[in-house]
């Protein structure tokens, strides 16, 4: 069983998640499922004992079945 962080506070809930802009000819890889309305970057929550390059390396695998190479780090 993989343990995320998620913290519980007074209003909710705080996830540390992280996400990838992929990029290519002036396009940006956004993706959606049935459950939400919008679009969203792939990533995903970050596990205990994860970076966050892992995670990225990770997610955009399992969406996409292509091995990425990460960049650079674009904000925080």
């Amino acid at each position: 069983m993989r343990l995320d962080y998620k913290l519980n506070v007074d209003d909710g809930y705080f996830i540390y998640r992280v996400g990838a802009i992929i990029t290519n000819d002036n396009c940006v890889l956004m993706i959606k499922n049935e459950n939400h309305p919008y679009y969203y970057s792939i990533g995903g929550r970050v596990n205990f004992g994860e970076t966050a390059e892992d995670v990225i390396i990770r997610e955009a695998h399992e969406e996409t079945n292509i091995h990425f190479e990460i960049d650079r780090l674009a904000f925080l």
